[in-house]
């Protein structure tokens, strides 16, 4: 324990006796150091502010050649919108002239129809009194209704005429493609006799074939029965009997070359002969031709009849014409509706164009603001910057 007791009161006298210790070159050099890479890092931030400052600036400037495209797009647009205006405006006016007029017709028309209502039973008495004194006076026998005139057809000759004119024309119409159904029959009938004279030639070429290859296999077996041979008696070949080998085994390549051609050749022929037989043949062909006949033939029958049909098939072409008018009528008050429509829905759309143009100037108002207050800061850390440097080189001298 006296030993510990003695060592720190050893230590706590050393501590008094303690001076400061100078300041050296090092020190100095440490100091500049640090300054130096506050300095370098600072420049490092101010460089990042002014890039980000250019980049900024860069955006700003394609937003603005946008907004100014986007206004001179918008320029044409508020012609357009001018002559809109000017048109809707024409429109009311005439149709509050014409609801003016509607109005004054309506009103006469009620005046017209309440004066008859309140002078229809005088006039009627009038009329009554005066049938039966000349009736009294005179004693004149009423005579009976004369018939009513039939009325004449509104059907004219002409039309009757045009109607046998397009049957006329409808009957040579249905002929002439009666004959080009009977000519593409009769190529059809070529097509098949040719296609059955080029599978017999196919079927007559396929034999010659099998007989080539059946000699050629049995020619390739002796081959291999002979190398065979050889090959079972002699162990090695001399040099001189190289040759012979050569030959022998470009021969055997040979062979299977020609199998394989042949092989190729036959799979094309099967090929052919399955397509020759997915034609159709010649009772097929006239079975088809058969019922388009009967058909053509029902067709003329058909046509005959609908002669002595002419007036009732005119009076529906009339109702459908009259029908058309109609719709046509119907169609053109839904259309000024839908133009209507149309202009209303391009207002809206220009008002709500012309609301996101002003927000979007208004964001580059602010977006300029906040650019003004980014640049005022960092002017401000830049001369903080200078100013503690300035104040340590000032300590360091």
């Amino acid at each position: 324990m006296k030993v510990v007791l003695l060592l720190v009161f050893a230590g706590i006298l050393l501590q008094i006796d303690a001076k400061p210790r100078p300041v050296t070159n090092e020190d100095i050099r440490d100091a500049i150091l640090s300054v130096v890479h506050m300095m370098r890092a600072t420049e490092d931030k101010l460089e990042r502010h002014e890039y980000r400052e250019r980049a900024l600036g860069e955006h700003l400037k394609k937003m603005l050649v946008t907004l100014d495209k986007r206004i001179k797009l918008l320029d044409p647009v508020k012609g357009t919108i001018s002559r809109l205006d000017e048109r809707l405006a024409g429109v009311e006016t005439i149709l509050l002239a014409n609801d003016e007029r509607d109005k004054s017709q309506i009103e006469k028309t009620q005046e017209l129809t309440a004066e008859i209502k309140k002078n229809l039973p005088g006039i009627v008495d009038k009329l009554k009194e005066d049938i039966i004194n000349e009736i009294k006076a005179n004693k004149v026998v009423i005579p009976k209704p004369e018939p009513p005139k039939p009325v004449e057809p509104s059907i004219s000759k002409d039309d009757i005429n045009g109607v046998e004119k397009s049957i006329s024309n409808k009957i040579e119409t249905l002929s002439s493609t009666i004959q080009k159904l009977q000519d593409e029959l009769l190529k059809l009938k070529d097509e098949h006799d040719n296609a059955q004279k080029i599978n017999k030639q196919a079927n007559d070429h396929m034999e010659k074939v099998k007989t080539h290859l059946n000699n050629n296999e049995e020619l390739l077996e002796k081959y291999e029965t002979k190398l065979a041979e050889y090959s079972d008696k002699i162990d090695v070949l001399p040099q001189n009997d190289k040759a012979e080998n050569d030959w022998q085994t470009g021969i055997i390549q040979a062979l299977e070359k020609q199998k394989n051609d042949v092989e190729i050749v036959l799979s094309e022929v099967r090929t052919i002969s399955g397509k020759v037989k997915a034609l159709p043949e010649k009772n097929d062909l006239e079975t088809s031709q058969n019922q388009t006949i009967r058909s053509l033939e029902n067709l003329k029958k058909n046509m005959e009849k609908s002669d002595t049909d002419t007036e009732e098939l005119i009076k529906d072409e009339i109702n459908n014409v009259l029908k058309q008018i109609e719709d046509v009528q119907v169609n053109n008050s839904l259309s000024a509706a839908n133009i209507s429509q149309m202009i209303d829905n391009l207002t809206i759309n220009l008002a709500t164009s012309h609301q996101s143009l002003s927000d979007e100037v208004r964001t580059l108002a602010k977006l300029e603001q906040v650019m003004v207050q980014t640049a005022d800061g960092v002017m401000d850390t830049k001369r903080r910057v200078e100013y503690g440097v300035h104040q340590i080189l000032l300590e360091i001298g």
